[in-house]
């Protein structure tokens, strides 16, 4: 990326702090080894849970880009040999919902829509593969990377972990009532990139790795770059 001076940039009142998210893995106790059984647990988890097996999923995977996009559908599919009930799972995209209630909602709407379509009894895991409901203590730890232009949003974008690329992409969103990402938030307001921001948020987080998304944000404001020094 081309050196760009000060006074070509817009320089942000307040910068944007990059953090990381951690999560500690914990198990639950409760287990599922049919279609209502794991609806029950679905049901009744605690809010951490759902996002373990969605959002903690995401971040697990995030050098691949999996058909598979939760932990439910991908033990619906493999264990219980439930295809067409994990494809129904596995449509759903986290990313595109606003709060962890409404996700929940998503899941038991499919389950229930297959349990009432399948006669008992209901297929059943194997003894050991039954499904552990998990949970995950969150928190988030600051960096040593902020930015206060574009040039330095370029550049920490390159060096900042995955697991705070997450934080800022995927998990904002469920901060944000309007469901933006902090990055396009942090342009809009700080630096007045109304356009830049917008197309951050076109770049849609779903169906691609977290390591892609960096390139593509990347490149989308290093070309915002390039037509300011053009001016």
């Amino acid at each position: 990326m081309k050196t760009v001076t000060p006074s070509k940039l817009t320089r942000a009142k307040q910068p944007f702090r990059f953090f990381s998210r951690m999560a500690l893995s914990i198990a639950t106790g409760t287990q599922a080894r049919d279609l209502p059984s794991l609806l029950g647990g679905i049901r009744a988890a605690p809010e951490p849970v759902i996002y373990e097996h969605t959002y903690g999923f995401l971040q697990r995977h995030r050098f691949l880009t999996p058909e598979t996009t939760n932990d439910f559908a991908g033990w619906v599919a493999a264990v219980l040999r439930e295809d067409r009930v994990g494809e129904r799972l596995a449509a759903i995209d986290a990313t595109r919902y606003r709060s962890i209630q409404e996700l929940r909602e998503s899941f038991v709407a499919i389950l229930s829509r297959a349990i009432d379509e399948t006669a008992p009894p209901y297929r059943t895991a194997p003894e050991g593969q039954e499904f552990h409901f998990m949970s995950a203590i969150r928190y988030s730890l600051p960096t040593t990377y902020e930015a206060w232009d574009l040039a330095d949003l370029a550049k920490a974008l390159g060096k900042i972990g995955a697991a705070s690329l997450y934080l800022h992409v995927f998990e904002s969103m469920l901060r944000h009532q309007e469901g933006r990402s902090d990055l396009s938030w942090w342009a809009e307001e700080e630096l007045g990139e109304s356009a830049l921001a917008r197309a951050i948020e076109a770049l849609d987080p779903a169906g691609q790795s977290l390591e892609f998304l960096r390139a593509r944000l990347i490149g989308t404001v290093d070309r915002r770059i390039a037509d300011i020094l053009r001016v």
